[in-house]
């Protein structure tokens, strides 16, 4: 099987700290090791693949988070489509797919199209059934439009990729909102975790003396709640709260679309015990600071359809404390999940950073609660939904689908 994969990232700079390419890098290898071939569209190549089916075809799709999402370079991919003739187009994000969809069509290609829905650009409201605009993604009011072109590119695929059984839910309630719907078969397939990460021999209990707090500091992932919280004091002055700021300096012209980083990063700066740490772009010493840590704060993010941060924390052993909402039950132990109060969430910082028969038990549940994302399961999971046959693609070639069957 010949696998096309598109990875449309605004962030080339602080590539080793994007999700959408550690997924690629993980899984990239072990698709090759299986004996498929995997041409990589992206602005930087995945070091480390030498064997001869890996291809990287140089391809940027802009800047910032909009450009990514807009451009299409059509004469450019219509020629890389024709040069490689791949079975499956893989698409990091599906804002490309119907354009994906439209040139396949004109080139009478039977290529097919995998959608990962990495980043959902809409929520979902308190009464789990409508949805809201994701502030990140409402530049100017617009972002129905966003989320239109989002919905449009899951009708447009074969396949649709989510991280969990939330995202699923978040997929169809944007769907229902709009009364469209989809034929494309969706396959709940999670990210892998990063072996890397997994440290070779765990620090003991009484030599852990940091929480870490390793998400983006956007608005939208619940940072003014973290903000309040850490202002208010946890109780455990004995230890330190690491924020891993994976975003770094930004660009003028990100700053300019979203300030409230810069904002955040200052009040949490400003607070006695937090420590800002712009070091997450190197994996390995990223590796370091989390097998050094007792403790994971989870993003305050209501409609959180997955965290590869939550994943490094569980498998490095450290356990993670997060709300009960959103996909945090599917993989977070339940005595860590709480009700979102700063008096749920104070305690339960102050009981595993104390009671070490408590935090032993909740770092190895953890790590069991992902022990089965490894890249080679997780390559093979995607292998198998890619290979699988697809009768329908969407909505207007519904009428063929009955002769498919």
């Amino acid at each position: 099987m010949k696998i096309l994969s598109f990875l449309n990232v605004s962030n080339s700079q602080r590539i080793s700290c994007d999700s959408g390419y550690i997924f690629q890098r993980l899984i990239a290898p072990q698709l090759v090791a299986a004996g498929h071939q995997f041409i990589f569209a992206s602005p930087v190549t995945i070091d480390g693949i030498s064997e001869p089916g890996y291809r990287h075809f140089p391809l940027s799709f802009g800047r910032h988070k909009y450009e990514v999402r807009f451009t299409f370079p059509w004469s450019v991919i219509e020629r890389l489509i024709s040069e490689e003739a791949p079975d499956v187009l893989w698409v990091n994000q599906p804002e490309l797919a119907a354009s994906l969809r439209a040139l396949l069509s004109s080139m009478g290609s039977s290529a097919r199209i995998a959608s990962y829905l990495h980043y959902f650009p809409y929520e979902l409201d308190p009464d789990g059934q409508s949805i809201a605009a994701d502030p990140a993604m409402n530049l100017d009011g617009y972002s129905d439009l966003i989320i239109l072109k989002f919905l449009s590119g899951a009708m447009a695929s074969d396949i649709v990729l989510v991280h969990s059984a939330h995202a699923a839910a978040l997929l169809k309630a944007g769907l229902k909102a709009f009364s469209l719907s989809t034929k494309a078969r969706i396959k709940v397939i999670p990210p892998p975790l990063d072996p890397a990460l997994i440290p070779a021999r765990h620090t003991p209990f009484k030599d852990r003396s940091h929480l870490i707090y390793n998400h983006r500091l956007y608005t939208q992932y619940g940072t003014e709640t973290l903000v309040k919280y850490l202002q208010s004091g946890l109780g455990i002055n004995d230890h330190e709260v690491v924020i891993m700021d994976i975003l770094g300096q930004r660009s003028l012209e990100r700053r300019k679309l979203d300030t409230t980083v810069e904002q955040f990063r200052h009040a949490l700066a400003n607070i006695p015990g937090v420590r800002i740490d712009i070091g997450g772009n190197n994996r390995a010493y990223y590796g370091k600071v989390l097998a050094n840590c007792k403790l994971s704060i989870a993003p305050f993010r209501r409609t959180c359809p997955w965290s590869m941060s939550v994943v490094d924390c569980l498998a490095a052993g450290l356990p993670v404390i997060a709300q009960n909402y959103a996909f945090f039950p599917e993989i977070i132990p339940q005595k860590c999940l709480h009700d979102g109060s700063y008096a749920q969430f104070s305690e339960l910082c102050r009981q595993l950073t104390s009671d070490e028969i408590l935090w032993r038990e909740c770092s190895a549940a953890g790590r069991a609660s992902v022990s089965h994302l490894t890249p080679e399961k997780i390559a093979a999971r995607l292998a198998e939904a890619f290979q699988a046959d697809t009768c329908v693609r969407n909505e207007v070639q519904a009428s063929t689908a009955a002769n498919c069957a």
